[in-house]
């Protein structure tokens, strides 16, 4: 969430397979970053409601940038989902975020991972 005070909700990524990440995009080069900043000074706004699903990982950006989920004083990230993320070399579902690479974790809440389902 880079533009404005309006909330982020109700967001799915479901059913992807991320195979080589190269690109860097604001300094951040990992599988999976959420993060809100008040781009061009136009304010900031909360994310919610966000599920991650169904995901398999073979290059998760390790060495270039950990995943992160980073709020901001007055615009946090609340109600987050992970289930069924697969890491490289694991053919086990990811059960915290530490196993998911998410070194960076600031003004969130209310975030769940659920066990592997099939």
């Amino acid at each position: 969430h880079k533009y404005g005070t309006a909330e982020a909700k109700q967001i799915t990524f479901e059913n992807m397979e991320i195979e080589n990440i190269t690109y860097m995009n604001d300094d951040n080069s990992a599988w999976m970053t959420m993060f809100i900043v008040n781009g061009n000074e136009l304010g900031i706004g909360p994310i919610s409601n966000v599920r991650v699903k169904n995901i398999k990982v073979y290059d998760n950006g390790k060495g270039r940038g950990s995943a992160k989920i980073q709020g901001v004083q007055g615009a946090t990230i609340t109600d987050v989902i992970f289930q069924n993320i697969y890491m490289p070399g694991s053919h086990k579902a990811a059960e915290n975020l530490t196993e998911m690479n998410f070194l960076i974790q600031e003004f969130n809440s209310q975030v769940t991972i659920l066990k592997e389902q099939n």
